[in-house]
């Protein structure tokens, strides 16, 4: 029996699905990747479960219909050469192009997995987003009919797919926990002493693609408000260029660094040193995420969440009693267990959170210790991994060992 895993980007198969990939082999089934781009790195994993690498020219952005068709006739082509039992697909494209071509190519099952809805919905974009969106919305509504199941990461856009009838009615579907988290490759650091982050050096931490709706500028405009009031605390951004539309501009983000404002340590492949040093982890992003796995790894190494109140953000603050009557009232900052939720395109809230931290060092303990937990409770990666299993009929869900993934060269 053969499983073919497709995606648009050949660096999510080991860092996001790496475990699943591993589960999946441990059912006895001989694993297939699809991805654009090639590396020795993903071969070599593949290879350790007894599976191996397919790489394409799938063009996993812009809107070109040559380009476009040429990527669904060579999946569909790779379908028909392949015959694979089973078909898992994730990302716009891959799940659009994927689906239909197992149809048409007489796949027995297919899966969909729909990480986040993106663009699709947003109506701040540009012109050509817009355009982008609602032609993604017209094939989705094709795609997703006939599908086994399809997995989503939160319930907000579960249920806009179904009110928008892009997910028809008898296409089953199941929401998980985010992609999850390794607890092992994210072990939980030494939590913060407030006595120390009272007298010491408090660092705020944003770790994202450098994208305007990822909430970059509003994090360097909070960061001015608060070094004010407090000139010794620190805000690092780590993560890559983006050279699409909405990418924030390099000459930009070296301003911010020449006025001391943040600190920018550009990209990397290991995030985790970083997140060792760091008192607080923020993402005030206005993308409609599914569940940023940036947090993910942030709640795992017990860290302070700052983040919008958005769709898929909001899933990982804890909403406490207190939480839920701030956001009925007034308060635009509202405190949960583990973190605050802030509105989005909001620097004076996001500023005002931050502070609330800095005046509240035994506060930032607390929801350190409470941001692990949730992590150990809801989003572990092998939890995860066994609903998505279980889902697709492989195998009950159950609790596994937690294995490590290997480190990039």
């Amino acid at each position: 029996m053969k499983i073919l895993v497709l995606t648009g980007d050949s660096k999510t198969l080991v860092y996001h699905r790496g475990e699943l990939l591993k589960r999946l082999a441990e059912q006895g089934l001989e694993v297939v990747s699809a991805a654009t781009g090639d590396s020795e790195f993903v071969r070599n994993f593949l290879a350790k479960i007894g599976g191996r690498f397919i790489p394409l020219g799938l063009c996993r952005t812009g809107m070109n219909p040559l380009k476009d068709l040429a990527s669904f006739f060579e999946i569909f082509q790779m379908l028909r050469r392949e015959e694979p039992d089973y078909l898992f697909c994730y990302g716009i494209k891959s799940v659009i192009y994927g689906t239909i071509g197992a149809k048409l190519s007489g796949v027995p099952r297919t899966f969909a997995l729909i990480p986040g809805l993106g663009y699709t919905f947003s109506p701040d974009g540009t012109f050509k987003q817009r355009i982008a969106g609602l032609a993604a919305r017209v094939m989705y509504s094709i795609a997703l009919r006939g599908v086994d199941k399809v997995f989503l990461q939160n319930s907000d856009d579960e249920q806009l797919l179904r009110d928008a009838r892009i997910l028809p009615k008898e296409t089953p579907s199941f929401t998980t926990a985010g992609s999850g988290v390794s607890l092992t490759d994210f072990p939980c650091r030494t939590l913060a002493d407030p006595e120390k982050l009272s007298h010491g050096t408090f660092r705020f931490l944003l770790i994202s693609r450098l994208l305007k709706k990822k909430g970059i500028a509003e994090f360097a405009e909070a960061a001015k408000k608060v070094r004010r009031k407090f000139p010794n605390a620190q805000f690092d951004l780590v993560g890559p260029f983006d050279k699409s539309p909405d990418g924030v501009p390099l000459q930009l983000v070296e301003s911010w660094q020449r006025e001391g404002i943040l600190n920018y340590h550009g990209s990397t492949r290991d995030v985790r040193k970083f997140l060792k040093r760091a008192n607080v982890f923020v993402l005030p992003t206005y993308y409609r995420e599914g569940v940023p796995r940036s947090i993910l790894e942030a709640l795992s190494t017990g860290l302070p969440i700052i983040t919008t109140d958005m769709v898929g953000s909001r899933e990982t603050v804890e909403i406490t009693t207190q939480c839920w009557n701030q956001r009925k009232g007034e308060s635009v900052v509202h405190c949960g267990n583990n973190g605050i939720l802030v509105p989005p395109k909001d620097a004076n809230s996001l500023a005002e959170a931050m502070v609330f931290l800095l005046e509240s060092p035994d506060v930032v303990a607390s929801m350190g210790q409470e941001s692990r937990q949730l992590a150990e409770r809801r989003f572990d990666v092998h939890r995860v991994n066994s609903d998505i299993l279980h889902e697709m009929g492989f195998t009950e869900p159950i609790t596994t060992s937690e294995t490590t993934l290997p480190k990039a060269a």
